[in-house]
């Protein structure tokens, strides 16, 4: 038997929200054009931030239900378990070679991971992280996607029948 997850890097984050730059876009572009005319500049902003977040708040509501939320970042390769052996990318491991292996999470696929009413979403199932700490003391780190629910189980039995140590934080 062999199961197979694709190791994920997650790219860093923006400091602001999309919604913030343009709200600040907008403010700037109205001071800009109303500075001969200060009278209705606060009226002017006002109505363009309302216009802004009632369309934020719509497309949110309309497109964003059990929506997929994509993390930022790319696939850098698999990690496949096999039964004598596993794969790190293009690297043979032997069960042997394994001081012990750390999983933490249980995202998977679709799993339903809602924020708040505005915005739900359906995880892509890469928020699974897995630390490989081998015998030599070298260290192997990344994120991963599981598919399916439960996936993570069925290597649990292949681990036991190798006797590598494994821990999991749910």
């Amino acid at each position: 038997m062999q199961y197979k997850f694709a190791l994920f890097k997650p790219s860093l984050k923006n400091k602001y929200p999309t919604i913030v730059k343009w709200i600040i876009l907008n403010i700037v572009l109205i001071i800009l054009t109303t500075l001969n005319n200060l009278k209705f500049l606060l009226i002017k902003v006002l109505l363009c931030l309302t216009i802004i977040l009632t369309i934020f708040v719509l497309h949110y509501l309309i497109t964003n239900h059990k929506r997929f939320y994509f993390t930022k970042g790319s696939f850098i390769g698999y990690i496949t378990f096999k039964n004598s052996h596993l794969n790190w990318q293009n690297q043979e491991i032997n069960y042997q070679e394994i001081d012990s292996i750390i999983f933490i999470n249980h995202d998977y696929l679709g799993k339903l991971k809602k924020q708040n009413i505005l915005k739900p979403m359906v995880s892509i199932g890469v928020d699974n992280h897995i630390t490989i700490n081998l015998k030599n003391k070298q260290k192997l780190h990344s994120q991963f996607q599981m598919k399916h629910d439960h996936e993570l189980f069925k290597i649990f039995k292949t681990l036991n029948i190798n006797n590598v140590k494994y821990e999991w934080n749910y």
